[in-house]
This record gives structure tokens, sequence and C-alpha cells, in this order.
């Protein structure tokens, strides 16, 4: 009479595999990937600043961008002023616009294995 319970605990272990299903529908955490990075570029060596609104003459914010300053671009949609497409970047607590032809995207290492390819 011993040998019953190994049947049981045999017949047990199938249900045991679609447990595995609700862990794959977690979304993985990716937080990082959304914080996306500008470096400012284009000036000609000139130093650049955030307008509020956007428009070459609306007022502009303080802090300067010197070209290869790195903004954060924020998660809105590029406007049009002045014939020139603007983004809304924030930098040193400022939130502001900048020509998009100004910004060139900042691609975190981590996102990028091949950029060793050489200059």
């Amino acid at each position: 009479s011993d040998s019953t319970p190994p049947e049981e605990v045999s017949s047990a272990a199938p249900p045991l595999q679609p447990a595995i299903t609700p862990a794959a529908t977690v979304p993985p955490p990716t937080p990082t990937p959304e914080i996306r990075q500008g470096r400012i570029v284009g000036l000609g060596g000139a130093t650049g600043f955030m307008h509020e609104p956007a428009g070459f003459n609306t007022p502009t914010l303080p802090p300067p961008l010197p070209e290869g300053t790195v903004v954060t671009l924020l998660d809105m949609p590029p406007t049009t002023a002045e014939d020139t497409i603007w983004v809304k970047v924030s930098y040193g607590g400022y939130e502001g616009w900048v020509p998009q032809n100004n910004v060139e995207a900042v691609t975190a290492p981590a996102a990028t294995p091949g950029q060793g390819a050489g200059p």
C-alpha cells in the first residue's frame, strides 16, 4: 500500500506548469530607456539658450547651452515657430524649447553595444 502515494504526487505535477505563464505577463521594469537625452550641436562655437515659448524672438531661460551640453528631451510633441521645428528639453532645473536641428540624440552606452565600431 506504500506504492500509492507516489502515483498521486506524479498526477499533481502537471498543474504546476501553467503557473509559469502569469510571470511572463509582468512587464519587465524598463524605466531607464524612457529618459532620452540630446546633445546641443551646430552652434558654430556660439552659446545657445532655451526659449520659453518656442521662437527665436521669445524670452530665453537662464542656463547657457554651449555646444556639447547634454539636455533631457521631454516627452512633448515638437512644435513649429518661425519656420523652425522646436523640441522641449530640460536642463539646469529649467524647461524650454530649442531648435530640433541643434539637438543630436544621445543614446545610452548600454543600449548600443555596437558603438565601438570606431570613429
